[in-house]
């Protein structure tokens, strides 16, 4: 009765040409079919070890269906390429409000940085330890989100979930730097905004923030050491 339709997938995460792993990190083991699996703790877990098999039939049934790919990163329109060499892929970007941001105003001499997520302690959103050594080396960071494990540190300014979009860009623009540590994201709209916002951005490498570094390399700034971040 359906057989007509087409059906489009919109790729957010890895999960689509692996067995189950939403996001891959550095395994490659997927161009091998995900035979023995040596990360059965990604998300979301493993409790059976039959990652192969369920690889197999997951990519024969996408492979005899008449579907089309669309993803946000170019990292992950390009990893579906390999396994599924016979299908359209197209890249959209997120899209953004411009009227929702403002233009960049004049800041104190204090140099402030800017986190956030919808959860400050969510496993692989931010780089715990380069944080915690960026706090205690004097360095002024506010964080938006819940479950902020800084909460209380004297250099640490907390706000919590924030839901309205002009509060947001509100603070945005009373910061210097957007620090963004995230290994999961892959086509990170926060540095979209933090750019819209006037902001650079200090980020540690990751696919999702090269999305960003050839358009934006004036002002994308890549770290991979404390004495590195102190540096700007």
């Amino acid at each position: 009765e359906f057989s007509h339709l087409k059906v489009i997938f919109v790729a957010h995460d890895s999960w689509h040409y692996t067995s189950r792993c939403a996001f891959i990190n550095n395994c490659s083991n997927w161009q091998k079919e995900c035979v023995n699996c040596k990360f059965k703790g990604n998300y979301p877990k493993a409790i059976f070890s039959n990652e192969h098999l369920e690889y197999k039939k997951k990519v024969d049934l996408i492979s005899a269906s008449d579907v089309i790919f669309v993803s946000p990163a170019r990292w992950i329109a390009a990893d579906l390429r390999i396994v599924y060499p016979n299908k359209t892929i197209k890249v959209i970007r997120n899209a953004i409000d411009f009227e929702e941001y403002q233009a960049p105003v004049s800041r104190s001499s204090i140099v402030k940085l800017l986190v956030s997520s919808v959860d400050i302690s969510q496993k692989g959103k931010h780089d715990q330890k380069l944080i915690k050594d960026l706090l205690d080396s004097g360095i002024h960071i506010s964080f938006v989100g819940k479950n902020n494990p800084f909460k209380g540190h004297p250099n640490a300014n907390d706000y919590g979930y924030i839901s309205d979009p002009n509060v947001y860009t509100k603070l945005l623009n009373e910061h210097d730097f957007y620090l963004f540590t995230s290994s999961v994201d892959i086509y990170p709209t926060v540095i979209v905004e933090a750019l819209l916002n006037g902001l650079s951005v200090l980020a540690t490498r990751s696919k999702g923030i090269l999305e960003f570094t050839e358009e934006f390399e004036e002002d994308i700034h890549l770290i991979d050491s404390l004495e590195q971040t102190l540096s700007f």
